[in-house]
Parts: structure tokens; sequence; C-alpha cells
């Protein structure tokens, strides 16, 4: 609705525009009443006109008070109503299914503070294992007849195996790819159990990692009872730690999606972790049980 005034008068000339049929008529207000609007004036509930100080404001006919606005009407006296909140679509699967679990619904191995001890505590432990190797194989450099702390008879010493070839993989120690890989992992769990939120990417780098590393703790577990034939105990400690980080991590990944994988499989990790560790723990103790039976059953 438009208004504009003209002279002392108190005359305003108001236009109303016909929603119903797109069209405008105009008229002139007095102080007195309305005039000129013809019969169009009845497509409107009411309306307002204020004018000068000297005109008095009218309302016709009384009711609930109405704006127009660009062409859309809003009862002023009418309450807010609750606005609902919006949230950002899900991602779902076609069937319908969300791809990401709900968090409560994650196992507890899955939850980020329980997975960052998980990583902090097995990183640690084989940090420690991995630096002890790594002085050891120093003083070896210095002193050929060096014996290490771990050498307790033929069968069972860190020094000879740290003397083969299999021992520097890539021409330099293989102890010195513990020591920077399980920093950055006892580095990870300590940021996980602080309640920082990574982004995906970071855990399929993770994954990648990890997985690397479980392939060339595999290498060196089938060179050293099959090849070598000489058992390093502070690498079967490592052995041991990267078991427990690879199957947790890959578990982990899979619940929260990371890894795309059916509901079955989710269920079965979420059930059966434990028993998937152990079973691999149980299997390795068991090939080197068997491989040097004699070493320890005479």
């Amino acid at each position: 609705m438009e208004c504009q005034r003209f002279g002392e008068g108190g005359f305003a000339r108001i236009g109303v525009r016909d929603h119903r049929k797109g069209t405008t008529t105009g008229g002139l207000v007095d102080d007195l009443g309305i005039s000129g609007l013809g019969g169009n004036l009845r497509h409107y509930t009411s309306f307002t006109l204020e004018n000068s100080a000297s005109l008095p404001s009218v309302a016709w006919p009384p009711g609930p008070r109405i704006e127009v606005d660009g062409g859309n009407r809003h009862d002023t006296d009418r309450p807010e109503e609750p606005r609902v909140a919006q949230h950002a679509p899900s991602r779902n699967q076609p069937d319908g299914t969300s791809i990401r679990p709900a968090r409560e619904d994650l196992p507890g191995y899955a939850k980020t503070p329980i997975f960052g001890w998980i990583l902090a505590i097995t990183g640690f432990v084989s940090w420690i294992a991995s630096s002890a190797l790594t002085l050891e194989r120093l003083e070896i450099y210095k002193n050929p007849d060096y014996v290490t702390s771990c050498d307790m008879n033929p069968f069972v010493s860190c020094g000879s195996v740290m003397r083969t070839a299999q021992a520097a993989l890539f021409g330099f120690p293989n102890p010195l790819i513990g020591v920077a890989g399980f920093a950055v992992l006892t580095a990870i769990g300590i940021t996980l159990i602080a309640g920082a939120t990574l982004p995906r990417w970071y855990f399929v780098g993770l994954q990648i990692g990890v997985t690397l590393a479980m392939a060339m703790i595999g290498w060196l577990w089938f060179q050293a009872l099959y090849v070598i034939g000489i058992l390093c105990p502070y690498c079967m400690v490592v052995w041991a730690m990267m078991i427990v980080v690879f199957t947790y991590t890959t578990a982990r990944n899979i619940s929260h999606g990371v890894i795309p994988a059916p509901a079955g499989v989710r269920k079965f990790l979420a059930e059966w972790h434990w028993v998937i560790v152990s079973l691999i723990v149980l299997l390795c103790a068991g090939s080197i049980l068997i491989t040097f039976a004699k070493v320890f059953f005479g």
C-alpha cells in the first residue's frame, strides 16, 4: 500500500493493490473518511493509514493489523510460530541406511578417547622397544663384540639378529623407523585423548601407515623364524603391539565408515574384536613355540 500527502489540508492519496486481480486503485483520504477506493477495498481485511500529525490514524474495519510488504501480507498481532531447527542432511546409502552409525551405537574401542588410549599405550611401548634396539645397535657399531641386554642364548639374541642384512631393510637400522613411526602413533593417541576431532583423510593416512607397518612386521616375523632362525625379544614386543594397533585401527575405521563395509561386518567386529586380536597373538606365539620347541622344551 502506498501513501502520499499533498499540501497542508490533511489530504493523502493511497494506492491499494488487489492481489487477486493484480490491479491498483487509488483515491483521496481526508480527515473525515475515505473516498475514491471503489469496490476493490473489500478484498482487504483491514489496513492502517498513518498520516501527518494533523491527520489522526484511521483503521477500517477493526481487526488485526496487517502490514503489506512487497506484496506479502503479515499479521503483526499473530504470535510468532516456533522455528524448527534445520539440520544438514546425513550421508545415506541408496537403501536409506546411514553410512556412519550414530555415536551411541559405536563399540567402546571405536569411541575417540578409548581408541586414543589404545594408540598411546601401544605406541609408547613400541617406541621404548625400538629405542632400546637403536641404542643397542649403536653399541654394536662402536664395538663389534658388544653383548646386548637381550642376548640370552644362540637362539634368543637381539645382537645376532641386528647383525643380519634383514635388520637394515632400507640401508639403515630398522629400529629407526620404529622410533619415528611409534612417536607419531603415540602423539596421535594423545591428541585423541585430549578430545581433538580429526578429519577422515587423517584416519585414511593412519590406516595406510599401520597396514604398511604390519606388512613389514609380518615379513620380519617370517625372516626371524624361518630364515634367520633367531628370536629378538625386543622385536617380539613390537610385533605384539602392532597386532593390537593394526586390528583396532582397522576395526575402528570400519565402524566409522572410513573403510566401507556391510553392516554385518561392523556388527561382527563390534562383538568379536577381542577374539580376533587374541587369535592373531596366539597364532604368532604358537608358531614361535613350534619352531623353537627344542629351545624352550629341551
